[in-house]
């Protein structure tokens, strides 16, 4: 199943489950109804991330996981790369980062992205220790 797919049928699914009259449902405070448990800013409540990388989960269906990941400072040990049964496509939101996957190295910055194709060694080389860097990771299964 494609990305795609995967999310198209996520959004068929909840629109056939969820009452829609909630989304007038706000209250003066922020968000309330529908909106408090699907809306979210990826910036808020960044978790301390000095000592260790934090991954929060954001969305996980059948077929795909997205995921939220606050690093500073962190790099991947050489003799321990990242290999994956799935395909993975990165954004870095906030920050700056090195990958190296292929024999290649290439600097991110805010609003690059990455694709990772599914068995690929790759490894996080470098992020800012003074900032954290934000990614917004996707992961989905393999095309066939």
């Amino acid at each position: 199943m494609k990305a795609h797919e995967v999310m198209s049928g996520f959004i068929r699914d909840l629109s056939r489950r969820h009452d829609w009259s909630s989304l007038a449902d706000h209250s003066a405070n922020g968000r309330s109804g529908f909106w408090k448990n699907v809306m979210i800013n990826l910036f808020n409540d960044l978790p301390d991330a000095a000592l260790a990388e934090v991954f929060t989960p954001l969305l996980s269906r059948p077929g795909c996981r997205i995921e939220r990941i606050v690093s500073q400072g962190q790099s991947t040990p050489a003799h321990e790369p990242y290999r994956q049964a799935h395909d993975e496509w990165v954004v870095l939101l906030k920050g700056a980062a090195r990958v190296a996957l292929e024999g290649r190295e290439v600097a991110l910055q805010p609003g690059d992205t990455l694709f990772i194709p599914a068995h690929t060694e790759h490894w996080v080389t470098f992020t800012d220790p003074a900032v954290a860097s934000v990614w917004l990771a996707i992961h989905f299964e393999a095309a066939t």
